[in-house]
């Protein structure tokens, strides 16, 4: 019925305004059948959406409000990933704005400028990688480092991790974590990965979902990047290794994939992906199928509870 009125609404303006009342009570009623309360308030000039179940609360930006549904369905990973504060009677988790946290498995602190990363992934990376002393590794979309730090330390000073983060603000944050950790084998780019070298329009918002726009059709925040391709990174530093590729681009894999299969059948690299929702269907058979096209066994790799899989890939030759 909602899009009947849409129109009349927008006639006179308010058609946002509804809307985001429309959405946030059936945000809110989600939340209600979870056990959770949600609450709107302001701290320190930023407006935050506050996720309380008991003694439990978790906050973000209300820009990432997005993000809503994700914490609602998978309330434990966010509140135990990293330790929480004492905010009188109740523990908080706040990722309403950039700060340091200390991830709760590992004890390492990573400065995140809003939710973290998940070091259940990362194991599953590390655990699938096979990675050695001197292996070369392409962490494409990194975030603010989590993995990249994990690759570095499994690589050792002879080998290399080529980082790759589009979003300015989640770029910020990488670059004061490798610093922190002195992670003298990493070597930094505030590019996006795509199928050749040019300029496209990006969705920035400092947070784990940042995307191409013409992928997404997310347009807040929206700046203009400078994207690369593979094939341009290893004829610009000579690279004549890639041992594994890490790829989690929000939607671009198949134009990276489609762009690198001299790539792939010249260094037979591992490969661990995130297949993403493009035009509302997430494209993980789409890239099975071209990588089998190209000599690679696939297996899918379960992340918890995350309704995303990981696709780990093997090239034949390379599997005994």
């Amino acid at each position: 019925m909602f899009k009947y009125i849409k129109p009349l609404l927008g006639k006179f303006g308010i058609y946002d305004h509804a809307a985001n009342f429309y959405i946030k009570n059936i945000v809110r009623y989600s939340a209600k059948l979870k056990g959770i309360n949600i609450k709107y308030f302001e701290k320190d000039g930023i407006k935050c959406i506050s996720f309380l179940r008991g003694q439990k609360e978790i906050i973000i930006s209300e820009k990432n409000y997005i993000y809503s549904k994700d914490i609602i369905k998978e309330y434990d990973y966010y509140f135990n990933s990293v330790e929480f504060n004492e905010l009188s009677t109740k523990k908080t988790v706040d990722y309403s704005k950039k700060r340091e946290h200390k991830l709760k498995k590992s004890g390492l602190i990573f400065e995140f400028v809003s939710l973290p990363e998940s070091e259940e992934t990362t194991d599953l990376y590390i655990k699938n990688a096979n990675l050695k002393n001197g292996d070369v590794v392409l962490d494409l979309g990194c975030y603010c480092g989590a993995s990249t730090h994990a690759f570095s330390k499994q690589v050792g000073l002879n080998g290399k991790v080529y980082a790759f983060e589009p979003d300015p603000l989640s770029f910020a944050s990488l670059k004061q974590n490798i610093q922190r950790h002195c992670l003298e084998n990493v070597i930094l780019f505030n590019n996006g990965v795509w199928s050749e070298r040019t300029k496209l329009n990006f969705q920035s918002e400092g947070n784990l979902g940042s995307s191409i726009t013409s992928i997404s059709g997310r347009k807040n925040g929206m700046v203009k990047i400078d994207v690369i391709s593979i094939n341009d990174l290893v004829l610009d530093y000579k690279i004549d290794r890639i041992d594994f590729i890490k790829m989690d681009i929000e939607g671009a894999e198949t134009y990276v994939l489609k762009s690198i299969p001299i790539i792939l059948q010249k260094f037979k690299p591992r490969l661990i992906i995130e297949p993403h929702f493009v035009n509302g269907k997430l494209n993980t058979q789409e890239i099975i199928e071209f990588l089998k096209c190209n000599k690679y066994e696939c297996k899918i790799l379960q992340q918890g509870e995350c309704v995303l899989p990981l696709i780990y890939a093997i090239h034949q030759e390379g599997s005994e």
